[in-house]
């Protein structure tokens, strides 16, 4: 395995193009890089070695041949680039499902009385909610649309990711559950059966790891130092 940075195909650090603000809180594998020009999500990560027939044994990569041959002239195994999102308006929002409960102030009530989302994610997140709670495992959204805080240009402040700008995640945590590796993984492969990719944000890269070890996939668990407490960020797949 070796360690890899984004390249632009001639062997070249880049950022990568599609992170049209100051990202706060990049995807899981992805660092916040800022320079004279901005900043953006650059990946940052250990790639694997594809198998002969071009799959990856980790299942949240994919088989990727950049122009120009990759690493070292060969292709690899890496997660996905994140997707380009606008970076504020919510054109398609529609109401919160009303069988998904959300936490007091999920959403910008001063704005909007009603918490909304993205009419692209609305069913899928019903379906990863009902599937949770068939688990015996009870959560809640605890921001959707319009958010509180969000910022865009500050990416240390809240909810400065451009997807709450525009509806297309939310955050939603345990409400009555403990947050055990166990319940955090019925989370994320209820995410990722409808449609969805749940990463479960925490303070402490000690936390991350304990996790890790306790069998969480590494992919689905990212460091963020300015959260105020542990939760999962629930994004458009």
């Amino acid at each position: 395995n070796l360690a890899y940075q984004h390249s632009d195909g001639q062997g070249n650090a880049a950022a990568l193009p599609d992170a049209p603000e100051a990202p706060a809180e990049c995807p899981a594998n992805y660092q916040l890089t800022c320079g004279s020009s901005g900043c953006s999500c650059t990946l940052s990560i250990v790639i694997e070695t594809p198998q002969l027939d071009g799959t990856c044994d980790n299942p949240d990569y994919v088989f990727q041949c950049p122009p120009g041959g990759g690493v070292g002239g060969s292709c690899y195994c890496a997660p996905p680039p994140p997707p380009a999102v606008p970076t504020s308006g919510c054109p398609d929002c529609i109401a919160l499902p009303s069988g998904i409960p959300r936490k007091s102030r999920a959403c910008d009530d001063s704005v909007n009385p009603n918490c909304q989302i993205s009419a692209s994610i609305a069913s899928n997140l019903q379906l990863m909610h009902e599937v949770i709670g068939a688990n015996g495992v009870n959560g809640q959204v605890t921001e959707a649309y319009p958010p509180t805080g969000y910022s865009p240009s500050d990416p240390t402040g809240i909810h400065s990711n451009p997807c709450h700008g525009n509806g297309t995640c939310v955050d939603y945590n345990f409400s009555g559950s403990t947050n055990s590796p166990e319940n955090i993984n019925i989370v994320i492969e209820a995410a990722n059966d409808f449609g969805l990719r749940a990463v479960y944000e925490v303070e402490l890269e000690a936390q991350r790891q304990a996790l890790i070890n306790a069998g969480v996939p590494a992919g689905s668990i990212q460091t963020v130092a300015h959260i105020t407490a542990p939760h999962f960020s629930i994004y458009k797949r």
